[in-house]
């Protein structure tokens, strides 16, 4: 069991000044989230991942104290920035109890900062919907140099303890947009998606990321409620990074180059199954797998495919129950 939120949620003034306020999480698609990124089984759900790695706030899974607040001047526009403290201490193994010392404030290391504005609109009021925001954090945390060791030597040849680095930004910019219907009245229709993600200043292992995709709700007329989903997903690893894995190579006899950029490819079916139940079968391509994750980087890895079943169940529409609805945009 993991208890990922525990705010307080309070909207003011005619729907136009929304504020959370608890234990959250940024990464949930609070910031730079879609509906549509978590139909994909395998390298996207709730953010790009370049927003979730280049920061020092944890897994979308844990959550840490925070604060939001969203103002919407008009029913298609809004602003929003939050603060969110960053705590490793909630990266530990069971969070050193429940409710245990990583519920106080004496444990935070820094925190990250997110601020976002855009233009959002639903089939209440478009016909096509769409969405665009433009976006900024800035992580205040100590974090880990990804190359030089506090003697600024190269920690992978070198060893000893990682160089510690304070503060770091960057920008996002994110697109949505139904673009053809084959009903005009009807809400089935292709989706464009996309997002930019940059590291402005600092270190993180990606310097710039991309996502672009295509989504088709309802393929199918008599298949109203099932999904195609196409997305390619990019990096641009940090040059530190790089060098870094070089440096891990050559140490172990090897003359290969480690990539600078890594990307992945999902094509998948959601099949509605029942209320609330999806079986998504997907296949996955990826060229120059990172290998960031493997305790010892093998070469001549050039590329990597997998092929899985995804199931889904939904409580709230399964068992039909009420749902709680968040302004999030």
């Amino acid at each position: 069991m993991q208890v990922r939120e525990f705010t307080w949620d309070q909207e003011l003034f005619n729907k136009h000044l929304f504020i959370l306020a608890g234990r959250s999480n940024p990464k949930g698609g609070e910031f730079e989230g879609s509906e549509l990124y978590c139909q994909f089984a395998t390298f996207l759900c709730s953010s790009p991942t370049t927003f979730t790695i280049d920061g020092s706030s944890p897994s979308f899974t844990v959550s840490s104290w925070s604060a939001r607040v969203l103002i919407k001047p008009t029913a298609s526009t809004y602003i929003k920035g939050g603060i969110w403290e960053v705590e490793p201490w909630v990266r530990a193994k069971n969070h050193n109890g429940w409710p245990g010392p990583d519920w106080g404030f004496d444990k935070a290391e820094g925190e990250f900062i997110p601020v976002e504005a855009g233009y959002h609109t639903d089939f209440t009021t478009d016909k096509y919907p769409r969405a665009y925001s433009l976006g900024f954090t800035y992580d205040t945390s100590i974090y880990s140099d990804p190359l030089y060791n506090t003697e600024h030597q190269v920690y992978a040849l070198a060893g000893g303890k990682a160089q510690p680095r304070r503060g770091r930004t960057t920008v996002y910019a994110q697109a949505q947009q139904m673009i053809w219907k084959p009903d005009p009245n009807d809400t089935r229709g292709l989706i464009v998606f996309g997002s930019a993600n940059f590291l402005t200043s600092g270190d993180g292992t990606v310097r710039n990321g991309f996502v672009a995709g295509l989504f088709d709700w309802g393929p199918f007329r008599s298949r109203p409620r099932d999904y195609v989903g196409l997305v390619f997903q990019s990096y641009l690893w940090n040059r530190k990074v790089v060098h870094s894995m070089n440096a891990s190579l050559q140490d172990e006899g090897y003359r290969n180059q480690w990539n600078s950029s890594e990307t992945m490819m999902e094509l998948n079916y959601g099949l509605n199954v029942a209320p609330g139940v999806m079986a998504t079968p997907y296949f996955e391509y990826i060229w120059n797998p990172d290998q960031l994750a493997s305790s010892r980087v093998l070469p001549n890895v050039k590329y990597a495919a997998q092929v899985g079943l995804m199931v889904n169940f939904e409580i709230n529409p399964g068992l039909n129950l009420p749902e709680l609805h968040r302004y999030r945009k």
